[in-house]
């Protein structure tokens, strides 16, 4: 059987991808093909990957007047001419697409095509591509129960929860502590603002470092994104205690394992991966994402009582500090929050949405 898996742009939209092609190539022994963005992150991501992939000359829909608006036109009949070819050539019994623009052009294709297609919807707020193609997909799949009313009518909805990598201690707390270089004891905070990182979200965290005078009385795993590697590394190099900075973490398993409060972005996938670890979190919700679906997404955990949501353009430092310190020293507290979070973790998603696929792929034809 033969699958293409189309999305990308952003990890949000490449990673359950990944995830979903690897249970289906590794469980089931299907033939990935991978389809994303020559400007997305996947081209960096998918060749450490080891998969076939390729890549289309597609790019997000400029919200202003420019020349890359101007521009788009000419960029999306290129792109869907490359997904006719590719599909032509692949021959997939089945197409999944991860939402955002990355996919749009090889879904659309895939209809025309009259293959089977299913989308996976990460965010709260469905986006302009899903919403478009919703009605004419076989199967979307949502992370949230409140995203279906969200959905044009007529479309063929379930709400399976993200694909995300099945959880798992790589290695004991011991060997992990010890390959971070972090106290054997102490509670430890693992900063992230996405697979391309969140300079607010990075300025904000090294103020609330940096107002501790003395040592930190807690470990710090940040992964920063590439752009804010430099800068971080320079200032958090003047902070006595263990802080430990990455430009992008490939097994995030090791800090969500080692992680006793998580401080994020909103993305759907990292929400995914923090509620099916059950992890407490201080969200921190991108304030510009396109129809506020951060925000949205945050708001859902903090009313299960997952988390916290602290708006970007609110929150001081100061507040933050006040946050971290009552979390970090009231372990009854972090347990209740991980408790709700873990309510809400679908870690089986991956696999029912396998199941999904090769079911679809069975209706399909050898084309």
């Amino acid at each position: 059987m033969r699958v293409v898996i189309a999305g990308g742009g952003t990890g949000g939209h490449l990673l359950p991808g990944l995830a979903l092609g690897r249970v289906l190539r590794g469980e089931h022994g299907v033939e990935i093909l991978y389809c994303g963005a020559a400007r997305g992150v996947e081209a960096r991501l998918l060749p450490q990957e080891g998969v076939p992939y390729r890549l289309l000359a597609i790019r997000g829909l400029p919200r202003r007047l420019s020349p890359a608006l101007l521009a788009f036109p000419a960029v999306l009949l290129v792109s869907l001419v490359q997904a006719w070819r590719i599909l032509a050539a692949f021959r997939p019994h089945v197409v999944v697409g991860t939402a955002g623009y990355a996919s749009g052009p090889v879904m659309a294709m895939a209809r025309l095509r009259a293959l089977p297609t299913m989308i996976l919807e990460q965010n709260a707020v469905p986006g302009v591509t899903t919403r478009l193609l919703a009605r004419w997909v076989d199967e979307v799949h949502v992370a949230f129960e409140a995203t279906l009313a969200r959905l044009p009518s007529g479309a063929r909805a379930f709400a399976t929860g993200n694909p995300i990598g099945k959880p798992h201690s790589p290695a004991s707390a011991e060997v992990l502590r010890e390959r971070w270089e972090l106290d054997p004891k102490a509670p430890v905070l693992f900063v992230t603002g996405g697979s391309q990182g969140a300079r607010a979200v990075n300025r904000l965290v090294l103020t609330l470092l940096q107002s501790y005078r003395g040592p930190l009385p807690f470990d710090v795993i940040w992964q920063t994104g590439e752009l804010d590697l430099g800068w971080v590394q320079v200032e958090a190099a003047q902070i006595e205690g263990r802080v430990r900075v990455r430009p992008f973490i490939r097994e995030m398993a090791e800090p969500y394992s080692l992680a006793d409060l998580v401080i994020c972005r909103a993305g759907a996938m990292t929400l995914s991966e923090i509620t099916a670890w059950g992890l407490p979190a201080l969200l921190i919700p991108y304030p510009y994402a396109a129809a506020g679906h951060q925000e949205w997404n945050a708001r859902a955990l903090e009313r299960a009582g997952a988390a916290l949501v602290l708006l970007e353009l609110e929150v001081t430092p100061t507040q933050l500090r006040q946050h971290v310190d009552r979390l970090l020293g009231d372990p009854a507290e972090r347990r209740r929050m991980a408790e709700a979070a873990r309510a809400l973790g679908r870690p089986e998603a991956v696999d029912v949405l396998a199941r999904r696929v090769l079911a679809l792929g069975g209706q399909g034809r050898d084309v």
